[in-house]
């Protein structure tokens, strides 16, 4: 009988270990066994605007950025992501050559719309939907090898960044940007990576209106940063 409770007593911290947090996927996965980094190098990777923007900060009037009830339907905030991401990219990553697909190439050759990878929601994140059924129209492929596709950017509210540093005595509000992308590749004709990559900026709570745009803006780049330095390992 003794046994058995301190066999218990092992088993119950290793179900809550299991069950009791969510943990974010790698921020890279090689999804097709006969591919890697190598065959990327110096090919054509066009990075399309995200496909979905969700706000999940609570209280987003602290953020005047947010003046819309729909913050999503902001023209420029697919756009301004993905400049950002091609920017970073070529500064910092001498494995490709990213190249923007035009927002409105893609809605024209995609009945007027940005998905071109259909996509479900699963422990609390994004992932692409199938493997084999994609929006994808060829007119779309002429001008890269690949296509990296942010499936969505997710923004979160952080009580205090510090927190993950020990440090949770200074307390400093944050947003937390999220990204769940895929690379298709236009000749293999389905995803060959996926993953999530998240970044946190400090929000800065000053009086120009642009600035709660930019503390989104902080937060996406750093995020950007995390998925160059995967490309890097």
């Amino acid at each position: 009988m003794k046994n058995t409770i301190k066999l218990s007593y092992l088993i119950f911290p290793l179900i809550l270990g299991i069950f009791g947090c969510q943990t974010v996927n790698s921020g890279l996965v090689i999804e097709e066994p006969d591919f890697n980094l190598s065959k990327l190098k110096g090919k054509e990777v066009l990075i399309s605007v995200p496909q979905v923007i969700e706000n999940n900060i609570p209280k987003t009037s602290q953020l005047p950025f947010f003046d819309s009830d729909d913050f999503s339907k902001r023209e420029s905030i697919d756009t301004d992501i993905q400049n950002l991401m091609v920017k970073k990219i070529s500064e910092n990553l001498d494995l490709f050559i990213p190249k923007s697909l035009s927002k409105s190439f893609i809605l024209e050759n995609n009945n007027g719309s940005k998905i071109l990878i259909p996509i479900i929601k699963k422990d609390g994140f994004y992932k692409a939907a199938s493997k084999t059924q994609f929006n994808i129209d060829e007119k779309l492929t002429q001008n890269g090898d690949y296509i990296l596709i942010p499936l969505a950017i997710q923004l979160d509210d952080v009580r205090n960044i510090n927190e993950r540093y020990q440090s949770a005595d200074l307390v400093e509000p944050g947003i937390e940007a999220s990204i769940s992308y895929v690379i298709y590749g236009i000749n293999e004709k389905t995803i060959v990576i996926s993953g999530i990559v998240q970044g946190v900026a400090k929000k800065s709570y000053m009086i120009d209106k642009s600035l709660g745009k930019d503390d989104v803006y902080f937060a996406v780049d750093e995020a950007i940063k995390s998925l160059v330095k995967e490309f890097m390992k």
